[in-house]
């Protein structure tokens, strides 16, 4: 087929001559006869024109699309008959966009299917149809009927499409294919007739109907707000002539009221039994009516803990292209995106899963969660989606929230939107998120930010169970270092022990023995709360070293023992508090703030806001000498000297103990020989 031109030009006819009696039989050789030059192509008249209508005229639901191309005849015996048409460039407005949830099920004819280039019927299977057609041919006895179906994805051209006819003993086939705006998710257009074969073939056409499905997989969404969209058309004809433009509306009128944001959240353990380790689940809903997802900030309920113990981090280009190792996984993600009431599940069955893997520091956060999913939906497979989530940890409390990066709005290969209707995360590693020993009533806490900014909070209640059950058996040993006589200033070693399995510790109060006073006059260095907070304390404010050791990480947290000013103080003296941390690799910081005072003349530290966090050993090392807060009243050996230690359990068990206060004291050989 030659391309048109305004210039006459001749061609040669083919003519074969097939036997009746061996039709089957083609003749090797075809006589060719020259045909006529053909002239005035440039004086034909040519005016088609479109209609289209959505199937739905509701907001953000799944349509179909009934379109009209006209193609008026001229008037009159004398009268030119009307060019065909060659091209055909339909630009859907903005806000008409694919559904994704039409992708489900959805499979593609193959060249071999279609049979193109045969003189035969397509075989294309149903679950690639896409659309009806329908075709006026003045020559023909009836309207031929056909359809459109979805060709199998190039790299760039993931949308191509086969229309074909079988009808009336004709088997057209032509490739077309479906543009998308990248950036915005508008469907750009519609091309019918492909260059290599240069166009439509040539016709008399009067009337073409295409009505892509409709139901809750239709293949497009509406626009999320109502009011009249323009489509845009052009037609490009077979004479050369310039094409023609223009616009048809349709209308959205029907669920106007909409465009609020409040997505739902749910949230617990699936066994909330207090000190046990149990998956952890959370799930986001939204409806249709609202706007879409963007940013998403969980905070988990307080208590809630996660043993990274053994656990493998994704750190690098791995998290970066989520190819994390296997032991670092810790969890899934279950999606639902698309619109309508059955929108697309990912992932899909027998198709690649999805993971959720522990990563290291990021964004200034200690932790990391890297959450991987395939972006794979019927024939599709554009490769996984990587978004990675800051988990930050509170200094006071040790809860953990995790802020994610943007969540992509569009598939950035194609351009098609993600409506997020379900966000599911299931933490389910095993013996990896551990309830907390406390039954108070908690929440898990969500903020969500949809892309025009607008924020909104949901919260789901949580509460562990049988907490009473678990023991509460803490020990501790206290030993005062260096002098010993009156007036000497002691170091002071404490070691909290706790056995495995039972309640954490709430709050605690230890009360030192009558024999120590504190010693004023080295309360010379204090650390504000302003340079505390910004870890510029200067370190004359240390006066200790703090430990813990917990069965939740391979490595101790541990720090210094600072001085800080405190001036809601009763007692008007500064408080205690050790800046534990985790080592480079994972840089978790956790605070332990005991509030110094007296009680009936005796020293008292007390920690009111443990958190609830399960350790195996805690060693405070306070400094002795210049450093030491502590001086003697008396000689310490002249008798021991016990301490009293209040302990509360995060389940409301209390143990009070009256440890001796251990001190090393020189016996003379005089002092021994009268003992003897």
């Amino acid at each position: 087929m030659r391309a048109a031109s305004n210039r006459p030009s001749a061609v040669l006819a083919p003519v074969k001559f097939p036997s009746w009696a061996e039709p089957q039989l083609r003749p090797e050789n075809e006589v060719r006869a020259s045909f006529p030059e053909i002239t005035g192509c440039n004086s034909l008249p040519f005016g088609p024109s479109l209609t289209a209508n959505p199937t739905s005229h509701h907001t953000s639901s799944p349509t179909g699309l009934d379109m009209t191309i006209q193609l008026p005849a001229s008037e009159g015996v004398k009268v030119l008959e009307p060019s065909q048409v060659r091209f055909i460039r339909i630009d859907f407005p903005p806000g008409l966009a694919i559904n994704t949830g039409s992708s489900d099920g959805l499979s593609t004819c193959s060249p071999a299917q279609v049979r193109f280039e045969e003189d035969a019927a397509a075989e294309c299977p149903d679950t690639a149809k896409l659309a009806s057609t329908e075709f006026d041919v003045p020559v023909l006895e009836r309207n031929l009927k056909g359809a459109i179906y979805l060709r199998e994805p190039e790299p760039d051209h993931p949308f191509r499409v086969w229309i074909v006819a079988d009808d009336l003993g004709l088997h057209i086939k032509l490739p077309g294919e479906l543009e998308v705006d990248e950036a915005t998710g508008q469907v750009h257009s519609i091309v019918l007739g492909a260059p290599k074969l240069e166009g439509l073939p040539q016709a008399p056409l009067r009337e073409v109907k295409l009505e892509l499905k409709s139901g809750f997989r239709a293949p497009l969404v509406t626009p999320s707000a109502c009011g009249t969209y323009e489509t845009h058309y052009e037609f490009v004809p077979w004479s050369g002539g310039p094409p023609v433009t223009g616009n048809t509306p349709m209308q959205i009128t029907e669920g106007c009221n909409t465009g609020g944001f409040s997505p739902v959240l749910s949230a617990g353990s699936t066994n909330a039994s207090g000190g046990s380790f149990a998956p952890f689940v959370f799930t986001i809903g939204r409806e249709d009516s609202e706007q879409n997802i963007e940013d998403l900030s969980l905070s988990l309920p307080r208590g809630l803990t996660a043993s990274f113990a053994g656990v493998v981090r994704c750190e690098g280009a791995a998290a970066e292209t989520g190819s994390c190792p296997a032991a670092s996984r810790i969890g899934k993600v279950i999606a639902a995106v698309g619109v309508g009431p059955d929108p697309l599940w990912v992932p899909q069955e027998g198709k690649r899963p999805t993971a959720v893997y522990l990563g290291g520091p990021y964004k200034r956060a200690p932790l990391s969660i890297v959450a991987v999913v395939p972006k794979q939906a019927g024939p599709f497979d554009f490769g996984d989606e990587v978004v990675r989530s800051a988990v930050f940890v509170d200094r006071d409390t040790a809860r953990a929230t995790a802020k994610t990066d943007p969540l992509p709005q569009f598939l950035p290969e194609v351009g098609v939107p993600l409506f997020y209707r379900t966000i599911d995360v299931q933490l389910d590693r095993p013996s990896f998120t551990l309830n907390p020993t406390s039954c108070a009533a908690k929440q898990t806490e969500a903020t969500l930010t949809s892309p025009s900014g607008a924020v909104a909070h949901s919260t789901s209640r949580y509460a562990a169970v049988e907490c009473a059950r678990l023991g509460f058996k803490p020990k501790l040993s206290i030993r005062l270092s260096g002098a010993t006589h009156r007036a000497g200033t002691p170091g002071l070693k404490a070691v909290l022990t706790m056995p495995k399995g039972g309640a954490n510790v709430a709050r605690t109060a230890v009360i030192l023995p009558a024999s120590e006073f504190v010693e004023n006059s080295h309360f010379n260095n204090v650390c504000t709360r302003v340079d505390f907070a910004a870890h510029q304390c200067p370190a004359g404010s240390v006066y200790g070293h703090a430990t813990v050791i917990s069965p939740l990480f391979d490595f101790p947290l541990e720090g210094p023992v600072y001085l800080r000013s405190n001036p809601t103080s009763r007692s008007h003296l500064p408080d205690l508090v050790a800046e534990l941390k985790g080592p480079a690799a994972m840089p978790i910081e956790v605070d332990v703030d005991g509030e110094i005072d007296s009680v009936h003349g005796q020293l008292r530290t007390r920690f009111e806001t443990v958190p609830d966090a399960p350790v195996t050993k805690f060693t405070l090392q306070m400094l002795g000498g210049k450093k030491s807060l502590l001086v003697n009243s008396e000689n310490l050996c002249a008798e021991p000297h016990r301490a009293i230690a209040r302990f509360e359990a995060q389940n409301g068990k209390r143990k009070t103990l009256d440890p001796p206060a251990r001190v090393s004291c020189k016996v003379s050989k005089k002092t021994h020989r009268h003992r003897r």
